[in-house]
């Protein structure tokens, strides 16, 4: 592929990161205002009623999808959201900085061995440098408290966490299909799955008002249509290895936009896990964009 399409990709991808940093300030304005499950759906009806606009407003064609396809992408919707109710779990039974640690953890490594079984992509010496870096930098900004944490929910926030890296890679088996398609059916999937899960565990239904609240929601909503957008377009141009080292750029964009909004410290060993995790970044592209332009000098 060729050096504009990956960098397209790589940016694609380090966007979508810094939308997903403003999730957890969104997330602080909703919190429990809204049952869990039914702020879920409702959101996802709102991304799927805007992609169902787009795809009228563009003219997309509607690609059949083939038994391959159909089991990749379900299968990439379930573990989507077994991810995010394992997440959920884990965050409101452990220690928020020992779940992040192991969660973002859990989706370095596991997105590094998907490459590798899934798409024949090669660990090289400068992918062993860029996910060292990245996880050295993940321990110096989280605390680590496995005191009492019982072994159950040690392995569940890894499993999240290699759950987000199979979310986002996956979507490589799938490269035919329209971007705007692959994210209409992502969103629309899951919600009879939500609605099922509120009835049966006896949430309230509030009707929608124009409430900081339920705009915060709905603006969730909105933006999980570019984010899923925006992920499956860069993961359709570059390694899954590298594209997951990218997502942990949330991280420190995340540590930051809570400093800007909510004033938390941030600790100089966070500072340094952060320029870790940016460095993990930027090394693989920098050495590509030098090694095409050498290609391109001893062609001319």
């Amino acid at each position: 592929m060729h050096t504009k399409e990956q960098l397209l990709g790589s940016l694609s991808i380090f966007t979508a990161t810094v939308i997903y940093g403003f999730f957890s300030i969104l997330a602080r304005v909703v919190g429990y205002s809204i049952p869990i499950f039914y702020q879920n759906w409702t959101r996802e009806a709102v991304a799927t009623l805007l992609l169902i606009l787009m795809v009228v407003a563009t003219k997309t064609a509607w690609k059949p999808l083939s038994p391959s396809a159909t089991k990749w992408i379900l299968l990439r919707t379930v573990v989507g959201s077994a991810t995010f109710l394992t997440y959920f779990y884990c965050i409101n039974h452990m220690p928020i900085g020992t779940t992040y640690f192991l969660f973002y953890g859990g989706t370095g490594v596991f997105g590094y061995l998907l490459g590798m079984m899934l798409f024949n992509e090669k660990l090289t010496p400068v992918k062993w440098i860029s996910i060292m870096l990245a996880l050295s930098g993940l321990l110096l900004i989280f605390s680590l408290n496995f005191t009492n944490t019982p072994l159950y929910l040690i392995l569940m926030a890894l499993a999240a966490g290699a759950g987000s890296a199979f979310w986002y890679s996956i979507v490589k088996k799938v490269t035919t299909y329209p971007v705007i398609q692959l994210t209409l059916l992502d969103n629309l999937i899951p919600i009879p799955v939500y609605i099922i899960i509120s009835l049966s565990i006896g949430e309230q239904w509030i009707i929608p008002t124009f409430t900081p609240v339920w705009i915060a929601s709905f603006i969730y909503g909105a933006l999980f249509v570019i984010t899923g957008s925006l992920v499956v377009y860069g993961f359709h141009r570059v390694e899954a290895q590298i594209g997951t080292i990218i997502m942990l750029a949330e991280v420190p964009i995340a540590i930051f936009l809570a400093f800007l909004f909510y004033k938390e410290t941030i600790s100089l060993t966070a500072v340094i896990g952060g320029i870790l995790i940016l460095s993990a970044i930027l090394i693989p592209e920098i050495l590509m964009l030098r090694a095409n332009h050498k290609k391109r000098k001893n062609n001319t």
